[in-house]
């Protein structure tokens, strides 16, 4: 009986012997699949990393779109600084302070006659940035005209002419204007009206003939003065009735580069 029960006892300890290595075996399986469940889930979560580092590159884009809007944003404030760079030729219609800031509680540097020419530096709706003489200041711009690129300048006190093709020199001639405190010549801007050849002007005491004959400022005019032999810079004390008179070979150049409309700037 005593070796019958320990034959079933062996028997019995046999199977569980059995059954515990199937079930070590399934145990390695159940961890293999395990390993393959956490390598599954590792390379999904590196995965999901990639996708977090993309979401880190678009927000790097995303920096860089704020950066280019502030930068955007600086320029359209340097933009919309109210002065600008700008290089015009203009004329002042009055007597005028040359101020060493753009206010009119700053310090005048000099005092700029009426009809003088400047040039500007920088510009903006209320001031002018300027050049004149020696000095640059600000000049107000309610007492500023602009010049065209081909205009006519009269130089009273030297007794010049110069003429500007595109805003640059074209021609430098001698002149003799009106006798002086007697039928002085208008200082002012004024167009050129009209355009003739081969012409009378008639007054109350002369009638001369000219080859190129244009008026700007009613009966004061731009021409050709063959009978006058005597350009030097103080003609003008014996000098004509209003009117700006050039050799012929100068007036006949003015003529043909100007046209109705040309400015012509008369100053001292």
């Amino acid at each position: 009986m005593r070796l019958k029960n320990k034959r079933i006892l062996s028997f019995i300890l046999g199977m569980n012997m059995i059954f515990s290595f199937a079930g070590c075996s399934k145990i390695s399986n159940d961890l293999s699949n395990n390993d393959e469940t956490n390598q599954l889930t590792t390379e999904e979560s590196v995965t999901n990393n990639d996708d977090f580092v993309t979401d880190d590159d678009d927000f790097a884009t995303d920096n860089d779109d704020v950066a280019t809007d502030f930068n955007d944003t600086t320029t359209i404030e340097t933009t919309t600084n109210p002065f600008i760079s700008s290089e015009k030729t203009i004329y002042t219609t009055a007597d005028l302070n040359l101020r060493e800031k753009p206010s009119l509680d700053s310090n005048v540097l000099t005092v700029i006659g009426a009809y003088q020419k400047l040039k500007t530096i920088e510009t903006s709706d209320d001031w002018y940035y300027v050049s004149y003489e020696d000095k640059k200041g600000y000049v107000s711009s309610k007492y500023v005209n602009e010049l065209d690129d081909t205009y006519v300048e009269v130089d009273i006190s030297d007794q010049n002419l110069y003429l500007y093709v595109d805003d640059e020199l074209s021609l430098s001639a001698d002149v003799v204007t009106g006798k002086k405190g007697v039928y002085d010549t208008r200082l002012g801007c004024n167009e050129i009206y009209s355009k003739q050849r081969k012409t009378y002007l008639k007054g109350d005491d002369y009638k001369v003939f000219v080859d190129f004959w244009m008026p700007f400022d009613g009966g004061q005019g731009l021409h050709d003065a063959s009978w006058r032999d005597n350009f030097s810079s103080d003609a003008y004390l014996n000098g004509s009735h209003g009117c700006v008179n050039m050799k012929h070979d100068d007036a006949k150049y003015v003529y043909d580069n100007v046209s109705v409309g040309t400015k012509v700037l008369v100053h001292k």
